[in-house]
């Protein structure tokens, strides 16, 4: 079992190093976005976003929400989900970056 587990780390681990070297020139800035995905995992909220733009800078990517605001945002994305709208996100669009802010957008 410990033998499995240590593969699985190590395997996310080079995902994530993959994912983090071939993002390094994405650009911060601002992107409607749709929630794919929200919930609570390891200590941290994440939310799963796909860029609307028609040329999208990312697609169904995760993101941390900030700690000190994770409620706030939290509840912006689930009311996002529930009534099918975008969020307006200002954001480093590399994988796992920190949200902190986020608004709803029809």
């Amino acid at each position: 079992m410990k033998v499995k587990r240590a593969i699985a780390v190590m395997v996310i681990l080079v995902g994530l190093l993959g994912v983090f070297a071939s993002e390094a020139s994405a650009v911060p800035g601002w992107y409607y976005c749709n929630v794919k995905q929200l919930g609570m995992g390891w200590g941290n909220c994440f939310v799963m976003l796909t860029d609307t733009a028609v040329v999208p800078a990312f697609t169904n990517r995760w993101f941390i929400l900030n700690p000190a605001y994770q409620k706030q945002l939290m509840a912006v994305g689930l009311t996002a989900v529930t009534n099918n709208m975008v969020v307006f996100v200002n954001m480093e669009p590399a994988a796992y970056s920190i949200i902190d802010v986020m608004y709803i957008n029809q």
